[in-house]
């Protein structure tokens, strides 16, 4: 049951880099940046800072348990509906 719960964590993630990129974007309009720019920097930022201070064998780890790739069918469909 707790790994099927797991499947929660990157949807409770993007909410909450939505919630930042958008009172980022409300602070910053003076610039006129696009949005697609914007999380395109935002993205790859956190791509830099997660890869910079994070040791390999713990990225393997993220990246084996909490990306979509190993996610069965039926966890999906149950948390669906």
């Amino acid at each position: 049951m707790l790994k099927s719960l797991q499947v929660f964590l990157f949807p409770f993630l993007a909410l909450v880099t939505g919630l930042v990129l958008d009172a980022t974007n409300r602070r910053i309009r003076f610039l006129r940046i696009p949005d697609t720019i914007l999380i395109f920097l935002f993205a790859l930022g956190t791509s830099f800072i997660l890869h910079l201070f994070f040791p390999e064998n713990l990225m393997a780890h993220i990246d084996e348990t909490y990306t979509w790739k190993t996610v069965e069918p039926g966890i999906v469909v149950g948390v669906r509906l």
